[in-house]
């Protein structure tokens, strides 16, 4: 598992950045549009799934 600290700007919790990490980590989950739906919906959406603990590569947001 590979974890990456960042700060909580936007481009860190860019549409694509989820679909790098989704790709990497073969992860098979439809990522909905940006803006629209799913995962990449929301920056909020986007930023959960980044740090989902169950994926390989995994984002820790400082303050």
């Amino acid at each position: 598992m590979q974890v990456l600290i960042a700060d909580g700007l936007n481009t860190h919790q860019s549409e694509s950045l989820v679909r790098l990490v989704a790709e990497v980590c073969e992860i098979d989950t439809p990522l909905g549009q940006k803006g629209k739906s799913g995962i990449l919906k929301s920056q909020p959406r986007r930023a959960a799934f980044l740090a989902d603990p169950s994926h390989r590569i995994r984002f820790v947001y400082t303050p």
